[in-house]
C-alpha cells in the first residue's frame, strides 16, 4: 500500500467491523471480531489492510460527517450497503498515542483473564 493521507473503503457486509470512538471525531478505536468466542475474525475493515487504529471517518457515502452527532454518523454507517467509508490518516503523534493507550488497556484486561 502506498503512504496517503486519505482513503476510501467499500463494505458490502451488515458488519463493518469497527469500534470507533466515543467522542467526535469518530477515530477508529479498534477491531471488532466477526464471531464470538476466544479467536478473533477479522472483519471487512482489517481484511483491507489499510484501516489503521486511530484514522479518522470523515465521510459516508460521499458525505461529509464532520459536526454530525455521532449517533447519526453511526445510523448513516449502518443504514445502506454497501456503505462508502472515507477516513483520514492519523498524524504519526496521535497514532502513537492511541497504540499506547490500547496496549495498557490490552494489558489490563489480560490481568483479569483466566485461562485454562
Amino acid at each position: 500500500l502506498r503512504p496517503c493521507n486519505s482513503y476510501e473503503i467499500v463494505v458490502h457486509e451488515k458488519m463493518v467491523g469497527l469500534a470507533v470512538s466515543k467522542e467526535l471525531p469518530l477515530r477508529v478505536a479498534g477491531f471488532n471480531s466477526m464471531e464470538t468466542g476466544s479467536t478473533h475474525v477479522p472483519g471487512p475493515a482489517e481484511l483491507t489492510g489499510r484501516v489503521k487504529i486511530g484514522d479518522v471517518i470523515c465521510t459516508v457515502n460521499g458525505q461529509d460527517i464532520d459536526g454530525i452527532p455521532r449517533a447519526d454518523a453511526l445510523r448513516m454507517i449502518a443504514c445502506k450497503r454497501p456503505v462508502h467509508l472515507g477516513f483520514k490518516v492519523a498524524s504519526e503523534e496521535p497514532r502513537f498515542d492511541m497504540v499506547r493507550a490500547t496496549a495498557s488497556m490490552v494489558s489490563t484486561v489480560s490481568k483479569r483473564l483466566t485461562f485454562t
